[in-house]
C-alpha cells in the first residue's frame, strides 16, 4: 500500500504540537496511578481493594493515553486552527464516551472469562469432567484470544471514532461494522505502527542511557543518592569510566562525621530529586514516541475509514 499523505502528518508542527498533547495525558495519567499506589497503602497488603486501587490506576494511565490519541487525531481530522492546549481540551470533553467505550470492552473479556471458570466446575464430574474441560482447551483459548483482539480494537478504535463526533449510542454500532469490515487491517497496522514506534524508540534509549551515565559519573558527590531502580537505566561509556577516574571518590564516613545521622535522611530528600528529575526526562521520551505511534495509528485510521 501507498503512504499516500502520510508526510502531512508528520510536519514540524504537528510533531511538536503532538507530543505535547502526549506529555499533557502521560503526566497526568502518571500522577493518577501515583496516587492510586498511594491509596493503596491505607487497604492491607494483598486485600482485594489494595489490588483494586493499583489496578484501577494502570486503567486511568491507560485511558489518558487513549484521551492523547484522540486528541492527536481530532488535530489531523478536525478543520480549523488548532492548539496543544485546545486539542487536550476537546479530548478531555470526550473522557467519559472513551472511558465508557473502554472500560466496556474490558467487562466483555471478564465476562468470557468468568463464563469460561464457571463452565469448568464440570470438572468436579468425576472422570468425565475433567475429560470434558481439557477437550475444550482449545475452543476457550480461541475464544480468549479472539476476546484479546477485539479488546485491541476497541483501544484502537474508539478513541478516533469519538474524536470524528460519534457518540455513546452509535458507538456500539459504528465499532462493530467496523470492526468487522476492516478489523484485520486494523490488527495489521497496529502492529506495524508498534515496531515502527520501537525501531525509533530504542536508539533514543540508548542516547538517554549513555548520557544518564555521563551525568552520574559528573555528579559524583551525590552518586550515593542515586536510587537503585535508576541502575538498568544508566550505562557506562568511556567518558564515563574518565570521569570516575578523575574525580575524588566520596568518604561515606566523613560525611556521616560532617552530617551526622541526618545524612540518611539528606540522601534520601537527594533521591527524591534526582526521581523527579529522570521521572520528567522519561515521561517527555515516552510522550515524543506515543505521540508518533498513535500519530501513525491516526493515519491508518483514516485511510481505513475512506476506503471501507
Amino acid at each position: 500500500m501507498k503512504l499516500e499523505g502520510l508526510a502531512a502528518y508528520f510536519t514540524r508542527e504537528k510533531v511538536i504540537r503532538n507530543s505535547v498533547i502526549s506529555f499533557i495525558y502521560l503526566l497526568a495519567g502518571t500522577l493518577v496511578l501515583i496516587v492510586c499506589y498511594m491509596l493503596s497503602g491505607i487497604f492491607s497488603k494483598g486485600s482485594g481493594a489494595y489490588y483494586f486501587m493499583q489496578n484501577a490506576g494502570y486503567v486511568l494511565l491507560f485511558i489518558s493515553m487513549a484521551l492523547m490519541y484522540a486528541a492527536v487525531h481530532r488535530g489531523n481530522s478536525g478543520e480549523g486552527p488548532h492548539t496543544a492546549f485546545s486539542l487536550s481540551l476537546f479530548a478531555a470533553g470526550k473522557a467519559h464516551i472513551v472511558g465508557a467505550g473502554l472500560l466496556g470492552s474490558i467487562l466483555v473479556l471478564f465476562i468470557a472469562a468468568l463464563a469460561q471458570a464457571l463452565f469448568c466446575f464440570i470438572g468436579l464430574i468425576p472422570y468425565a469432567g475433567p475429560a470434558i474441560v481439557s477437550l475444550m482447551t482449545l475452543p476457550m483459548f480461541l475464544i480468549n484470544f479472539a476476546a484479546l483482539l477485539l479488546v485491541i480494537l476497541a483501544w484502537v478504535l474508539v478513541p478516533p471514532l469519538v474524536s470524528d463526533g460519534t457518540g455513546i449510542r452509535g458507538l456500539f454500532p459504528e465499532f462493530l461494522a467496523l470492526a468487522k469490515s476492516r478489523g484485520v487491517a486494523v490488527i495489521a497496522y497496529t502492529f506495524a505502527s508498534l515496531v515502527a514506534a520501537a525501531a525509533v524508540f530504542a536508539p533514543i534509549l540508548m542516547v538517554v542511557r549513555y548520557a544518564a551515565g555521563i551525568t552520574r559519573a559528573a555528579q559524583w558527590n551525590i552518586a550515593a543518592a542515586y536510587p537503585k531502580a535508576f541502575m538498568p537505566l544508566i550505562r557506562p561509556s568511556y567518558v564515563s569510566d574518565v570521569l570516575a577516574t578523575l574525580m575524588p571518590r566520596t568518604d561515606p564516613l566523613a560525611a556521616f562525621q560532617k552530617y551526622g545521622s541526618s545524612i540518611f535522611s539528606y540522601i534520601e530528600l537527594l533521591g527524591v530529586v534526582l526521581k523527579i528529575a529522570y521521572g520528567i526526562v522519561i515521561v517527555a521520551l515516552a510522550a515524543i514516541i506515543l505521540s508518533l505511534f498513535v500519530n501513525l495509528l491516526s493515519y491508518w485510521y483514516g485511510r481505513i475509514r475512506d476506503n471501507r
